[in-house]
Parts: C-alpha cells; structure tokens; sequence
C-alpha cells in the first residue's frame, strides 16, 4: 500500500512553514491532491532571554498614565490546498496555498473604584481584566511553487528541495505596514535543502537540513527536521518528528515579541506526532498535532492539523 505527503503544521510566525512525513517520489505522471484544516493558539512566548513569560507591558499607554502588563490569547484556523505531479519518477513539482483566519485579544488589569460610603466617602476597589485589543485578520499565508529532485535511492535516500514563497501583499516593510495594524502581508522566501533518510522494512528516519532566505525585516533561519516512524499496520502510518529552528541573525539587536507584529527573528524547539491511513489505494486521511517546547523570542502554541488527499 502507498505512503503518502503529510503536510505538517509548524508555528514560527502560525502557520507558515510546511514539513513533510517521509519524503516520497511517485510514478511518472502521478498527482497526488490535498487539502487541510488545522488549528493552532497560544497564550504565551519565550522572551529574549528564553523565558516563558505570560504578560506584556501595554507600550501604548501615554508616560504620563501608570504602567500595566496585559495577557493575550491567539488563535488561527487553517485551510489550504496542495498539489503534487511527478513528471518523472525522482521528480515532484508542488504547489501550495494555505488559507489562514487569525484572531488575537488583549486584556489588561483594570482598577474601578465603587464609593461604599457618600457621606464619609469610603471606597473599595475592584480589579478585573479589561478588554484592550481584538484584532482579526483573514488572508492566504503565501503562494508556493516548488520542487524535490531525488539523488540516490536504495536502503537510504538522498533528495535535494527547493521552494519560492510569494506573500499576499507587496509593501516593502514588515512593521511599517500602514494597511496592517496586525500581522502582516508576508515578505518573499526562498528556501532550499537537503533530505536523508533511511527505510527499514517496517519503519523509516529521516532528517532535512533547510535554509530560509527571507525578504524585507525577516531575519534567514536554518530548519533541522528529524523524524522517525512506525508503518506495522497496512495503508497506516505514525510517527513522531522534532523541528529546530535557528535564527542566522544575532538577538542583540532583535524586536521584542509582540502578538500584533509578525515575529522577524526567533529560535524554536517543536515536537508532535503524526498519522497517516489510505482508506483505499487512491484515498487517505491523516493528522498532526504539534507544540513548542522552547525557544527565543517565539511564541509558545499548539495546534493541529487534519488533512484528506487523492493520489491518482
């Protein structure tokens, strides 16, 4: 029975960054069709010393009013579609776009006073979390067109990838949008690597190394992904993946996280599980949940995605 392409979801700035299950070359002229749905949040981030950390401080409060932190909660739902034709067997052309709605609030601690008393006038206090943002933004990550060309193929497999990521938008400036007051409209990306793996007779390890060449404010990154998996039962598969990401610029001068702006620069250690199941020889189901162990001016989230795909 078949294997197949799982796309996975990876949060570095959500749901931007695809990783595939165990890397696969199909007959000549084969398509192989998804789409998916996923979910992700997340309530916290590491700061810039890798600290998890809660709370912000509201920057937009005037010098003269007192200082408050404030808390977020952010949320993303994902659909997407990918295409995939082989026109040759160690080749596969690939496209992508994903569809993604993101939500974010903010609440900050709030101080009322209620007069208990009108003639001595006492008072009490009450505290509460007070809504101070609610932002949405709905638009496609970005469109992508790539490519995997395989090099070596017996017990262990080589293959090289290649991709261009064109965002929805156009300005020149990641934080200086003026048509953005959250997220942004994305910059240019190209990124290229190269795939190692071996396949046992009831399980595979694979490892790629990729470089993310990013435009505009974006700092580049370097993407480690390693995976092993278990296909014991017919048409099914599970497994388990790791994903590092290393950010090529230095964090000294680095832009603090901040939950309305597209993170430039971060480090992150992800982990998460994966399964996938033809149902017939041409239909197949699959799923992927994912979350952020640590990291360096990252946002700390979880999520999942769930996919349904042809292959013909």
């Amino acid at each position: 029975m078949k294997s197949f392409s799982l796309i996975v979801l990876c949060f570095v700035s959500l749901l931007g960054t695809s990783a595939l299950a165990q890397t696969e070359f199909y007959p000549k002229n084969t398509f192989d069709i998804r789409l998916l749905f996923g979910k992700s949040s997340g309530t916290s981030f590491c700061d810039l010393n890798g600290n998890t950390k809660f709370e912000l401080l509201d920057k937009s409060l005037d010098i003269e009013q007192p200082k408050r932190n404030y808390i977020f909660e952010y949320l993303a739902y994902e659909s997407g579609l990918r295409v995939e034709y082989a026109p040759k067997e160690n080749l596969v052309l690939f496209s992508e776009i994903p569809i993604v709605y993101h939500s974010l609030n903010q609440r900050a601690d709030t101080t009322i006073y209620r007069i208990k008393d009108t003639v001595n006038m006492t008072y009490d206090t009450l505290k509460y979390k007070k809504q101070i943002g609610d932002y949405t933004l709905l638009q496609p990550s970005y469109f992508s067109i790539g490519a995997r060309y395989k090099i070596y193929s017996k017990l262990a497999y080589v293959a090289v990838t290649g991709e261009l990521r064109i965002p929805p938008g156009f300005h020149n400036g990641i934080q200086n949008d003026p048509g953005y007051e959250f997220l942004s409209d994305g910059a240019f990306e190209i990124h290229t690597g190269i795939i190692l793996g071996v396949t046992f007779e009831k399980s595979w390890l694979e490892s790629s190394f990729s470089y993310h060449l990013r435009g505009e404010e974006l700092v580049d990154y370097l993407q480690v992904h390693t995976e092993f998996g278990l296909s014991n039962v017919p048409g099914a598969k599970i497994g388990v993946r790791l994903d590092y990401l290393q950010s090529m610029g230095n964090f000294n001068s680095a832009v603090e996280f901040d939950p309305r702006k597209t993170t430039l620069q971060e480090n992150a250690l992800k982990a998460g599980f994966l399964f996938n199941w033809f149902l017939t020889d041409n239909f197949y189901i699959d799923f992927s949940f994912g979350v952020n162990l640590l990291g360096k001016n990252t946002l700390n989230s979880s999520g999942f995605v769930t996919g349904i795909g042809v292959r013909f």
